[in-house]
């Protein structure tokens, strides 16, 4: 446990390539075993072979009108071999021209199978939008003391059929949502369809 949570905070603080293994491993605390002990010194390995490894933003003064608030949203479906639950991942960041400035990253495991990578995909997008993409455009609009250019979030993901739920508001074959994962389809379609959200197609590459 103290190895695992001084790795924890080194990956909140800068290295969010490390939060999807650390966030795992720490579930398996009170149930540890000895593949767990394989995982630990694989990580361990990886974290010594990539210390070089750092979490950088560059800014270009006099940038600020051309700026805008980016969230990026994934999933892996059934990544959790134990329980083909998937992860949920995001990541927010202020992108320009010339700058990228990342603010938060969310790494977390679904709580409930996913049958499909475009219901995985809808859950990671809801989870990232509620704990940091909305949130985000408050901290937006102090930045900007409520002025024009403030407001707007730029949501991208990788899966066409996830945002063409989020813009219709449709989905007749994932109506268990409400049940399982406690995830409202309407709600998505409202933000995607709000002025202060954009949804785009972004290549997983």
């Amino acid at each position: 446990a103290k190895i695992i949570m001084k790795v924890f905070y080194a990956a909140r603080v800068a290295r969010p390539d490390l939060l999807r293994a650390v966030g795992h491993l720490a579930c398996f605390l009170t149930k540890w075993d000895a593949e767990c002990d394989r995982r630990l010194h694989r990580l361990m390995a990886y974290v010594w072979s990539s210390l070089d490894h750092r979490l950088c933003a560059w800014v270009k003064i006099g940038e600020c009108d051309s700026l805008g608030l980016y969230q990026y949203s994934d999933a892996d479906h059934a990544g959790d071999l134990r329980t083909s639950r998937s992860t949920s991942g995001g990541f927010l960041v202020i992108e320009g021209p010339n700058t990228f400035f990342p603010i938060s990253c969310v790494c977390k495991k679904q709580t409930a199978v996913s049958h499909s990578t475009p219901e995985a995909e809808i859950i990671a997008g809801a989870h990232v939008l509620r704990s940091s993409g909305i949130p985000g455009l408050v901290f937006w609009d102090a930045i900007f003391n409520g002025g024009e250019e403030s407001g707007t979030l730029t949501f991208l993901g990788d899966n066409d059929a996830m945002l063409s739920i989020c813009r219709t508001g449709r989905n007749p074959t994932m109506r268990h949502l409400g049940k399982t994962h406690g995830l409202s389809i309407s709600w998505l379609h409202e933000i995607a369809t709000s002025g202060y959200t954009k949804m785009h197609y972004i290549e997983s590459k």
